[in-house]
């Protein structure tokens, strides 16, 4: 009978009816069809693909189905077929885009983490995909593992829990069984809560649950209709009820409540209480559990207070919106939060308004009804705009508006003339993947997240009381477990004191060692190759970010596999940890400077948790002075299993030596892998990245992003689209009419490509430039966004002033090409400023493009003393004075002034230090202040020369200023940067070959 089941297929469920979209690889088939089988005789409906052709036919029926409304759950069937699949990632990618709660099922015997590692060294999934692989296979999530004994009853209570009805029953139901039924709207909030609260009833074995969750889609007032149609029609058939009410008590829910009631059962309601009026005292009240809003009030309060005074009273306006006051919650909480942001911060600016509605809607046109007057005043022009939205449904509302380029209303205008705008929320709404839904917008952020499902496992207990006990206290206040989500986008921070708001009251430190205490990461991985060497292999950055976060013995065996290659691993680490510790002091290498900062200024506890060994380890530590901070008794190494850090993660308040359990918000992680990272926020810890040139634009998810050498590069000048085209003929005659292939849209303008060559070597770059609000001009700002360009846009806000639109054709046989350059006539009045910019920037490449904004440009350089380079493609008027001041210049081979003098003559005419010539394909003199020299290209086949010189110059910059190489070795190298990628089509893609080919 078993055999007939395993090959026969089990039934696929239509779309009428709630079904399980079950995701599988197809060598899995005989266990999983198994599986599917015993789940269809407990009633259980389910979707799976029995044979669909690969493209576009099983594309569209795959994200159909997961669409689907009637589709409320995903299972995923883990196996090392699974991971290595490409059809289920794209699987797992839709079941998040569409939110759909999901679990998991491990097949095998291994780790999942340890399946994931193994499918990177075999290069089945790429590092880029790490993040979503985390997010899914994560043994915090794989609640099931199909070796455990009663393994289908717990596939089956783990589909019920998730709304899905067996028409099976799947536990044993006693004599003095107990039926609960929980019955709420379907919302983020109200499902966490209710999921909590049936984790711990269901330990009970006396109790049966329940759980019905009215249609998150229907309006309030038919969403209470159905919530009291559910009611009326159970009446009889439970023993107990948990209820939490979505709209306000109306009589017919009354007459429910009081029928209930002298029926001797028992009420408990969550989040709202009944007044007594309400009841007319007939047959008492019912039981109420809810949480303690004062609390949460007051950490809101101290957090906006930390806001205020990190970016100072005077330049930050507080915006309040509140209630509305009708639910008592919403006025304890704000009441609570206002006392305490006056009491931290006496001299804020506070804005307070009152809420119509909880309706995300109706509350964010009540916000839209403000901004006029807010435009009128300027109220929130050039300052940082800290705006409370009292629960973070509304929160993601007012993120959407602001991030919608396309939507140009009164508030988003206004909102938009901030310096920065960071939106406050409550509750911690989370979605499908367990993600703070905030973190999707890239505005800065700050949430109180009450983890909702923890709170109701606290809760059950106090309900079961209720419910059986025959407690007399009807009314409980719960303390939630309040964790804080700070998120600043793309900030990072180079002092303690930048980041004391994220510190404060903690009280438990953990750090990471390797590349996060010290950049310790370079040296090691040097270390590395010297005995790699041996054997003809070298390191590039590719394997390096693939072997970070692995302990030693897991680096060899990668290593091992990748290169084919075998040595004794007691030898090697022998061998390498001595070369890595005379690295150490030969190069006298020291900790970042902000940790000392941190250590000194804090009195938590602070723990080492590394994958390094204890030698290393303790050598450093000693080395470093840090002893005090770390005794021997909290350094853990985790590099022989006898512990991991997921493990300590877990419990770090005993291995701290805390008597009690410390909350997650009490704990701080610094970190520099992206995998702990994640861990660290499943934990519910405060995240700190760490970067270093390994990980540098790849920590965007951290609460904050520390960095000691920032090198930040100013890039003055010319930006535009260019509509770029290819062929491999000379251009064609007028008037006739030619088809293209091949063509782009692309960032151009010499300055604009010097700052994406800077940012793609690892340089922090910022733009200075002209580019407005017009469609094009939004288009460019996302790509150079995107490209980790920081743009200073000039003409910020004009709708009126296109940005500079050019057209290229790229002959490809002869690698020339026509530029068209579309430079539309700037105004003469711009209102940013860029003060800021250049007093913080190691140096300024100027390209000669904007001269309304020479002279300013030219004193902040001359009042901060900063290093200016010239691109001289071509003279421009205001060259001269630029001269003056310069202490690089880099000319194209046919710049002269209108004297005809050239670079050289230049150079000792106005004295700059540095001088340059690039001849196109030739190679480029130099005079490095003492000689004229000469200096070779590489020898490669050129397709697209478009931006060559451009990224000659930013990639200068980054080896002069960052690598603090020579002025020739520098040039020499930015000259091979630039070779290489002109042997691709495009200055991204060339960078990147480049970048992938050289280092």
């Amino acid at each position: 009978m078993k055999e007939a089941i395993i090959n026969t297929n089990p039934p696929v469920s239509g779309q009428d009816e709630g079904f399980i979209f079950i995701s599988y690889s197809h060598k899995d088939k005989e266990l999983v069809y198994e599986d599917l089988w015993n789940m269809h005789e407990r009633g259980f409906h389910f979707w799976y693909d029995d044979g669909i052709t690969a493209g576009e036919v099983w594309n569209e029926t795959v994200e159909q189905k997961i669409s689907h409304p009637n589709c409320k759950l995903a299972i995923f069937f883990v196996s090392e077929n699974t991971i290595a699949s490409s059809a289920i990632r794209k699987e797992m990618e839709l079941v998040k885009q569409n939110n759909k709660p999901f679990f998991t099922i491990n097949t095998t015997e291994l780790d999942v983490q340890d399946l994931i590692a193994g499918a990177i060294s075999k290069k089945q999934i790429r590092f880029a995909d790490m993040g979503l692989y985390a997010s899914f296979f994560d043994e915090d999530i794989i609640y099931i593992k199909r070796s455990e004994p009663d393994y289908l009853n717990n596939v089956a209570k783990q589909c019920i829990r998730h709304g899905l009805e067996a028409k099976v029953e799947v536990v044993t139901v006693k004599s003095s069984t107990k039926r609960v039924l929980i019955l709420c709207k379907n919302s983020s909030f109200s499902n966490s809560i209710i999921n909590g609260v049936y984790d711990f009833l269901s330990t009970k074995e006396n109790i049966i649950i329940d759980k019905k969750l009215i249609d998150k889609n229907l309006n309030r007032l038919d969403c209470s209709v159905e919530f009291c149609r559910v009611l009326s029609e159970n009446i009889d058939n439970y023993d107990g009820f948990i209820l939490r009410v979505p709209d306000k008590y109306n009589d017919q829910l009354i007459s429910y409540f009081t029928k209930i009631m002298e029926l001797g059962k028992k009420i408990v309601l969550l989040d709202i209480e009944l007044s007594p009026d309400k009841m007319n005292g007939s047959c008492g009240l019912p039981s109420y559990v809810g949480s303690d809003f004062v609390s949460g009030g007051v950490l809101l309060g101290e957090r906006m207070g930390d806001l205020v005074t990190k970016f100072g009273a005077s330049n930050s306006r507080v915006v309040l919106f509140e209630g509305p006051y009708a639910n008592n919650s919403a006025k304890i909480r704000c009441d609570s939060l206002y006392e305490k942001l006056t009491a931290t911060t006496s001299n804020a600016s506070i804005m307070r308004y009152t809420l119509p509605s909880l309706n995300a809607t109706a509350a964010l046109n009540y916000i839209k009804d403000q901004a006029p007057e807010w435009e009128r005043t300027k109220a929130f022009s050039g300052k940082t705009v800290i705006l409370f939205c009292g629960i973070d449904n509304i929160a993601v509302e007012v993120m959407r508006l602001v991030t919608k380029n396309e939507e140009f209303s009164t508030l988003n205008r206004v909102l938009r003339s901030a310096k920065k705008v960071i939106v406050v929320g409550y509750d911690g709404i989370r979605d499908a993947n367990n993600e703070v839904v905030l973190k999707n917008y890239g505005i800065d952020f700050i949430t109180i997240d009450v983890v909702p499902f923890k709170q109701g496992v606290n809760a059950g207990e106090k309900m079961y009381s209720l419910l059986f006990e025959h407690q007399s206290n009807g009314r409980i206040l719960t303390q939630p477990e309040l964790i804080e989500y700070i998120r600043f986008a793309q900030e990072k921070y180079e002092s303690a004191k930048d980041i004391r708001f994220l510190l404060n009251n903690k009280k438990g430190f953990i750090f990471d060692l390797d590349g996060t205490i010290a950049d310790t990461e370079t040296l090691h991985w040097e270390a590395y190759n010297v005995l790699l060497a041996e054997y003809g292999v070298h390191l590039s950055n590719e394997h390096i970010r693939k072997y970070i976060g692995n302990n030693e013995s897991r680096i060899y065996q990668m290593i091992k596999q990748d290169f084919s290659i075998d040595f004794n691993e007691e030898d090697f680490i022998e061998r390498r940890i001595e070369a890595y510790l005379d690295l150490v002091s030969k190069k006298n290498l020291r900790p970042f400077p902000f940790i000392y900062e941190i250590l000194e200024s804090t009195d938590a506890r602070c723990a080492i948790v590394t994958s390094q060994i204890p030698l290393v380890v303790n050598k450093l530590i000693s080395l470093w002075g840090l002893d005090k901070y770390f005794p021997a008794s909290r350094r853990f190494c985790c590099h022989d299993g006898k512990y991991t850090k997921k493990e300590i993660y877990k419990n770090i308040s005993s291995y701290l030596g805390f008597e009690h359990t410390l909350s997650p918000n009490e704990v701080v992680l610094f970190e520099d892998s992206l995998h702990y990272i994640t861990e660290g926020q499943r934990q519910g810890f405060t995240v700190i990245g760490v970067e270093h040139q390994f990980n540098r634009n790849l920590l965007k998810h951290c609460d904050a992003v520390m960095s000691s050498s920032l090198h930040r590069g100013a890039f003055v000048g010319l930006c535009g689209l260019d509509a770029v085209y290819y062929g491999t003929s000379a251009l064609p005659a007028e008037n006739t009419k030619t088809s293209i292939r091949e063509f782009s849209l692309d960032v151009g303008g010499p300055a604009a490509n010097a700052a994406i060559a800077y940012a793609k070597l690892g340089g922090e770059a910022y733009l200075i430039t002209r580019i407005g609000d017009t469609a094009e001009g939004i288009l460019l700002k996302t790509k150079l966004k995107e490209l980790n360009v920081k743009v200073i846009d000039l003409d910020a806000d004009s709708k009126e002033k296109s940005c500079n639109v050019s057209f290229i054709y790229i002959n490809q046989s002869s690698a020339t090409r026509t530029i068209f350059s579309g430079q539309t006539p700037p105004s003469e009045a711009f209102t940013v400023d860029f003060e800021d910019i250049i007093k913080k920037a190691d140096f300024v490449l100027y390209d000669g493009n904007l001269p309304q904004a020479e002279s300013k440009m030219i004193r902040y350089i001359e009042y901060y003393d900063k290093d200016l380079i010239i691109d001289a493609g071509s003279y421009k008027a205001g060259f001269p004075e630029c001269f003056y001041r310069a202490t690089t210049v880099i000319s194209s081979e046919t710049f002269t002034d209108k004297n005809g003098q050239d670079v050289f003559d230049l150079q000792k005419k106005y004295g700059f230090t540095y001088a340059a010539k690039t001849r196109g394909g030739e190679s480029i003199i130099y005079n490095n202040g003492k000689e004229l020299a000469e200096l070779e290209l590489l020898n490669v086949r050129a397709i697209d020369t478009l931006g060559a010189g451009d990224v000659i110059h930013g990639a200068f910059c980054y080896f002069f200023y960052v690598k603090k190489l020579p002025f020739n070795e520098a040039l020499e190298m930015a000259s091979r940067v630039a070779t290489l990628g002109v042997s691709q089509k495009g200055v991204v893609n060339g960078l990147n070959y480049a970048i992938n080919n050289l280092f």
